[in-house]
C-alpha cells in the first residue's frame, strides 16, 4: 500500500517472514472468471529452495542486516540499489559489486534533525534519483530529486538536490513509484477526504495530474511502469478479502484493464523488454514468480511460471533481463515459554507467533481466559491497520483490516472477551479509545478525546471489562505537560468518569487480577542518571506507593517508601509483563541499561507489592520487545530474533518457456 501519512516512525523494523506452511501452486487455484489463467510450465528454470535457493539463473549478491527493501530500487545498469541509511536517515545507495553503502544526502545526526528519506527510484538513464523525504518540522512528506554521479574509481555522489513538491494538501505518500518521462514521476497522494490517488508530478513545474483515485483500503501496494512508459501495472485488493487483482492503467489514466485475479496476494515485479509483465503470487506462506505476455495492454497468452518457492519477495526492479529482489530470511517472532520460578529459568514451549506475510507483530495481548491472543501486524506495504486474533496454540481465528490508526499498540480486553480497546485515530483523524467487536470487526468510539488538549495513550481495562483506566495529560501554554498525569476511571457502560489520583510521569499501566490495584511504571532522570520506578495505586485512589526504584545497571532495591519519583520525567524505559494470579506480585523488565535496539538478554524481575526483596526470576534471551504473561502467571510470550536480508538477481534469459496457449482478453 501507499502508506498512511501519519506513519512517521522509522520503518526498518516493519518486515518479517511468515512461518505458515506452503501450498502447491496450481492452475486450479485461480478464481472463476479471471482474465488470465495461470498455467504451470514444465519448461521453466526449475524450483528454488526458498530463501537462499541456488537454482539455475539465480545469484545471491548480498547478505547482511536487513534493509527496507520495500523502499529500494535497482539502477538501470544493475550496479546500485537505493536504500535508507537508518543510522542517520539519509538517502544512500548500496554498491552491489562491493557491498559498500554510500550516502547521497547529508542531513546530520538524529540529534540535529528528525528528517529522513523514504523510497527512491533511478531515472531511466540512471543520472537522477527521485525520492520521498519526510520533513519532521512539518510532519509532511516531500518529493525531492538529485543528480546521481557515478565516478570511475571514486564513490558515487550526488549534486543539485532540490524539492519538487513540498507536501501540504494533497500530501505525497511515502512511496515514490517510478518515472513516467524525463520530466514526470509517478507518486501516491493523500487527499483531504482520506481518499488516495496515483498522480503524475512534473519535476519542472511541480504540477499534479491525478490518474486514478482509490478508497483508503483499495490503494495499490506495488506499482510498475512499462519500458515504453505507456502503461502502469499495480495490485489492488479484490472484492473478496482473500483475493488480489493486478490492474493495468494507461499512462494517461483513460483506460484500465484487469489482467489477473488470484487467491491470496499478488504484486507486479517489473516489465521485460518485450512487454511481458512479471508478477509475484503468494498464498499461505508460499510464493512464486510468474510471467504474463502482453501486447498493447492486453494478455496474449497464459501466465507462465518462472520460479517457485520465493515467499514474500520484494522486487527491486529489472535491469536488462535481470530481476533484482530482496528476501527477508530472518526476522523477530513471538515465542512462548514456561517460567520456572524455582529453577530461575525459562523452559521453551513449541508455540510461536510469526508475522503473516511481510510484517511485524506488535502489541500481543492474552485474552482474560488465556485462550486467545490478539495483536497488530505492522506492514510497510499497507496503509490499513491489520489485526489478527489467534488461539493460544497460534491457530488463526480471524483477521481484520480496520479504518483506524493506533497511537500506541496496546490492546485492552473488555466485556466477556468479545471486544478489545485500542488508543487510535479513526477515519476522520479523531483520537480516542476505539472498541473493536471481535465477532464483526465493527469499530466504535468508546471514549473520544479533544485532539487539541487531553490525550490518553496509556490505559488498562478492569478484569470484569466494565472500567477503562487511563492516564490523561493536559496542555500547558500549548505544550503537552508530561511531568504528571491524572489517572481516570471511565465507566464503559454509562460514560461516567472520576479522577483517581495524580501521579508523576507517564509509562505503562496495568490492573491486578483482583481489580484492586493499578501498576504504573515510569522513568525519571536526575542529572545524568536514569531510573525506573514502579508505583502501585489502589483503584479507589486511597493509596499509592513506590514498590521498585532502579538505580541503573538493573540494581535491585527492596521496597523502600511511598515517595514520588524525583527528577525530570521520561517515557518509561521499562515494561510490566504481568501480575501474579493472586495479585501479590508483578513481573517486570527494567530496560534502562539497554543501550541499543538490538536483541539482548534481559532479567525478568518479580516485585512484591507489599514489600520484600525484588528477585531475578529468569533471564529472557535475545529479548526484542513485547513480553507479556498469560493470566496463569507462568506462561510468557515475548518477541525475539534478529533481522537478516538477502539481495538476489534472477537471470530471466535462463528461462526457455516464454509462451503458452492464448487466453481471453482482459476486461476493460
Amino acid at each position: 500500500m501507499i502508506g498512511h501519512r501519519n506513519a512517521t516512525t522509522i520503518l526498518i523494523t516493519l518486515l518479517a517472514a511468515s512461518g505458515c506452511r506452503s501450498e502447491q501452486n496450481s492452475a486450479r487455484d485461480v478464481a472463476p472468471g479471471v482474465d488470465a489463467r495461470l498455467a504451470l510450465s514444465s519448461g521453466g528454470p526449475g524450483n528454488g529452495a526458498g530463501p537462499g535457493h541456488a537454482a539455475a539463473g539465480a545469484r545471491r549478491l548480498w547478505v547482511g542486516e536487513y534493509t527496507d527493501f520495500y523502499a529500494s530500487a535497482v539502477s538501470p545498469d544493475g550496479r546500485y540499489v537505493t536504500q535508507v541509511d537508518w543510522t542517520t536517515g539519509d538517502l544512500a545507495v548500496r554498491d552491489l559489486a562491493t557491498g559498500n553503502l554510500h550516502r547521497l544526502t547529508d542531513k546530520g545526526p538524529w540529534e540535529e534533525s528528525g528528517d529522513y528519506a523514504q523510497s527512491a527510484r533511478f531515472s531511466p538513464d540512471g543520472h537522477r534519483v527521485a525520492y520521498a523525504w519526510y520533513d519532521a518540522g512539518t510532519s509532511d512528506y516531500e518529493i525531492h530529486v538529485l543528480d546521481f554521479i557515478e565516478g570511475d574509481d571514486a564513490a558515487p555522489r550526488a549534486s543539485g538536490a532540490r524539492v519538487v513538491y513540498a507536501g501540504g494538501v494533497p500530501q505525497p505518500a511515502s512511496r515514490m513509484f517510478d518515472w513516467l518521462s524525463d520530466d514526470e514521476v509517478l507518486i501516491g497522494l493523500y487527499r483531504a477526504d482520506n481518499s488516495t490517488a496515483l498522480a503524475r508530478l512534473s519535476l519542472s513545474t511541480g504540477s499534479l495530474d491525478v490518474l486514478e483515485s482509490f478508497d483508503w483500503d483499495q490503494e495499490p501496494g506495488r506499482v510498475e511502469v512499462s519500458p515504453d512508459r505507456r502503461f502502469i501495472a499495480y495490485d489492488q485488493p479484490s472484492s473478496s478479502d482473500s483475493a488480489t487483482a493486478i490492474q493495468l492503467l494507461s499512462a494517461d489514466g483513460r483506460r484500465e484493464t484487469r489482467l489477473v485475479e488470484v487467491p491470496g496476494e499478488a504484486a507486479p515485479l517489473g516489465w521485460e523488454a518485450d512487454g511481458s509483465l512479471l508478477f509475484h503470487r503468494g498464498q499461505s506462506g508460499d510464493g512464486a514468480i510468474w510471467r504474463l505476455p502482453l501486447s498493447d495492454g492486453r494478455a496474449t497468452a497464459s501466465a507462465v511460471l518462472v520460479r517457485e518457492n520465493v515467499p514474500h519477495l520484494q522486487s527491486l526492479g529489472l535491469a536488462g533481463d535481470v530481476l533484482y529482489y530482496g528476501l527477508v530470511v530472518e526476522s523477530p517472532a513471538y515465542v512462548t515459554a514456561t517460567i520456572d520460578f524455582d529453577g530461575h529459568q525459562l523452559r521453551s514451549l513449541p508455540t510461536r507467533f510469526d508475522a503473516p506475510g511481510i510484517g511485524l507483530i506488535v502489541g500481543l495481548a492474552w485474552s482474560p481466559d488465556g485462550k486467545h491472543v490478539i495483536y497488530r501486524v505492522q506492514d510497510p506495504t499497507s496503509a490499513a491497520t491489520r489485526v489478527q486474533l489467534r488461539s493460544a496454540d497460534a491457530r488463526l481465528i480471524r483477521e481484520w483490516k480496520l479504518e483506524l490508526w493506533p497511537m500506541r499498540t496496546v490492546f485492552g480486553w473488555v466485556s466477556d472477551g468479545n471486544a478489545v480497546l485500542v488508543p487510535a485515530r479513526d477515519r476522520l483523524e479523531r483520537p480516542g479509545f476505539i472498541r473493536i467487536d471481535l465477532e464483526t470487526g465493527e469499530e466504535t468510539m468508546a471514549r473520544r478525546f479533544d485532539s487539541g488538549g487531553e490525550m490518553g495513550k496509556v490505559f488498562a481495562t478492569s478484569p470484569d471489562g466494565a472500567t477503562l483506566y487511563y492516564t490523561r495529560h493536559q496542555l500547558r501554554d500549548g505544550v503537552m505537560d508530561e511531568s504528571f498525569a491524572d489517572i481516570i476511571a471511565h465507566d464503559l457502560a454509562s460514560g461516567d468518569e472520576r479522577p483517581i489520583r495524580r501521579v508523576h510521569g507517564h509509562g505503562t499501566l496495568t490492573v491486578s487480577p483482583d481489580g484492586k490495584w493499578l501498576a504504573l511504571a515510569t522513568g525519571t532522570r536526575t542529572g545524568e542518571a536514569i531510573h525506573t520506578t514502579l508505583q502501585v495505586v489502589v483503584t479507589d485512589g486511597s493509596q499509592a506507593r513506590t514498590v521498585y526504584r532502579g538505580a541503573g545497571a538493573n540494581s535491585l532495591l527492596p521496597f523502600d517508601s511511598d515517595a514520588p519519583p524525583v527528577g525530570s520525567v521520561l517515557f518509561c524505559q521499562c515494561h510490566v509483563v504481568g501480575w501474579s494470579p493472586d495479585s501479590r506480585s508483578i513481573l517486570f523488565l527494567d530496560l534502562v541499561d539497554r543501550t541499543s535496539d538490538d536483541p539482548v538478554d534481559v532479567d525478568l524481575l518479580r516485585v512484591w507489592i507489599d514489600g520484600g526483596a525484588v528477585e531475578r526470576v529468569a533471564t529472557i534471551p535475545d529479548y526484542d520487545a513485547g513480553a507479556t504473561v498469560q493470566p496463569d502467571g507462568r506462561t510468557i510470550a515475548y518477541r525475539t530474533g534478529r533481522w537478516r536480508g538477502e539481495i538476489w538477481a534472477l537471470e530471466l534469459s535462463a528461462d526457455p518457456g516464454r509462451t503458452a496457449d492464448p487466453v481471453p482478453e482482459g476486461r476493460t
